[in-house]
């Protein structure tokens, strides 16, 4: 899955790749996701890697994070009725 905003073209593009996996002892199904890091995506979170003083190493801390603060913030705004894309990407 590509999300790409048109108006910016491929410069704001982000690839993940997304894999169906089955636990061998318990039989649960998960889904995986691979995101490729490049392009912007690393020019930021290289930046923010340099600049958090040692809190973040790795693109997976850096991810872990995002993922978790922007669902509180998707949460947050379906609770409070906000239907519009804050963010402007979508």
């Amino acid at each position: 899955m590509d999300n790409n905003n048109k108006e910016n073209g491929s410069k704001y593009k982000v690839t993940f790749i997304s894999n169906d996996y089955k636990n061998a002892e318990t039989g649960e199904k998960a889904e995986g996701l691979t995101i490729i890091v490049n392009g912007i995506l690393k020019e930021g979170l290289d930046k923010i890697i340099r600049e958090s003083n040692g809190k973040y190493k790795t693109y997976a801390e850096v991810l872990g994070d995002a993922v978790f603060m922007g669902l509180y913030k998707v949460v947050e705004n379906i609770r409070n009725g906000v239907t519009d894309d804050p963010t402007g990407l979508r």
